[in-house]
């Protein structure tokens, strides 16, 4: 048998030790970079392969075209595509944050679910829907409470005021239409876009609504008189997905389609109308966008999940585990949670505050 000679394996022990020191030391300067940059502690392996989710939620069937998280963050919601040749409506589930287990499926919709907004109090759950439709769900008993009909084209997006009196939502037939929540009555329409209305979204202070388009625009209402503000220009193909910082100063915009290379995020004043930053992509559409409640960062959704410096403009990492492209993104209210939908007809939950 071999044996190892003592002085030949006291040769290994030093640089092995000094090698070990050093790796301890770039860990402890990672947790303190991570620290005083983002106010959270990083995993190491975190560090290595972005962020790991915490769980994967598996569909029965169907691509995952929408998802949202509740404002308590004990909530996520699914919405499916419309499948060919499928009888059934289970359309919208329904999943408990901690458990991973399965909460209710939501029966009624016929049409792909295209867009899901929990209200401020995680009561009530508002679905759009191809069919030209909205729905509204009571999160209590699982039962819906009424049916919005107004749209004449595919409804593409939803979005609760802060006080969970009026809803907003973008359609094909170019439109945004205000609704209040409890009667289900059409409040006022909103005119301007000049193509499909991609998504919509309400400031936290209630005061502005910023809308996106396939017209290359976003556009900024004022949402008591239904007056438009501005009009921001700069995309060169469709604009997908909108969001408005925590704040209310900062809007994100994301764009991009198969037929052009502007498939970025752009970040704007919301004040002025300016530029801040263009978030460059590069090889996708960026499908959806969403603003840690912080301010501090933007992630945007397409093939995988980016994460970017507000201020900077700088990408912080990316977050890899889907096999399809991502659909759909949200951030719980105390910005811990980020749950993602993705073609590949899975939901994952990201924890992304250590």
């Amino acid at each position: 048998m071999y044996q190892t000679d003592p002085k030949e394996t006291g040769k290994f022990k030093k640089p092995l030790l000094i090698g070990t020191g050093v790796l301890l030391l770039a860990l402890i300067g990672i947790e303190i970079y991570s620290y005083t940059r983002y106010g959270v502690l990083a995993n190491p392996i975190s560090v290595i392969n972005a962020y790991l989710s915490e769980k994967t939620l598996r569909g029965d069937f169907g691509y995952v075209n929408s998802v949202a998280i509740s404002a308590d963050g004990k909530t996520v919601a699914r919405g499916v595509g419309f499948i060919i040749g499928r009888k059934d409506d289970e359309t919208i589930t329904l999943w408990n944050v901690a458990t991973g287990k399965k909460i209710y499926t939501l029966k009624g919709h016929f049409d792909t679910v295209n867009s899901l907004a929990f209200s401020p109090d995680s009561k009530t759950l508002a679905s759009a829907n191809g069919d030209k439709t909205i729905k509204l769900w009571n999160l209590e008993t699982g039962s819906e409470i009424r049916t919005i009909k107004g749209h004449s084209d595919s409804v593409s997006s939803v979005g609760f005021s802060p006080d969970g009196k009026t809803l907003a939502s973008a359609s094909d037939d170019k439109t945004i239409k205000l609704w209040n929540v409890e009667t289900g009555e059409e409040i006022r329409t909103l005119k301007g876009h000049s193509s499909s209305v991609s998504s919509v979204t309400i400031s936290p202070d209630g005061k502005t609504l910023a809308s996106g388009s396939f017209d290359e625009t976003i556009k900024l209402w004022n949402l008591t008189t239904g007056k438009e503000v501005r009009t921001l220009k700069g995309y060169f193909d469709r604009v997908r997905s909108v969001a408005i910082s925590a704040d209310g100063k900062i809007l994100a915009g994301s764009s991009g389609s198969a037929a052009t290379w502007d498939r970025n995020i752009k970040l704007w004043n919301v004040t002025t109308g300016e530029e801040i930053h263009t978030l460059k992509w590069h090889f996708n559409p960026v499908n959806s966008v969403a603003i840690s409640p912080d301010g501090k960062s933007v992630f945007g959704a397409s093939l995988s999940i980016k994460q970017w410096d507000i201020t900077t403009g700088k990408e912080i990492r990316t977050l890899k585990g889907h096999s399809g492209s991502v659909r759909s993104i949200a951030i719980s209210a105390d910005g811990k949670t980020l749950v993602s939908g993705s073609f590949d007809k899975t939901v994952r939950i990201w924890r992304i505050a250590l």
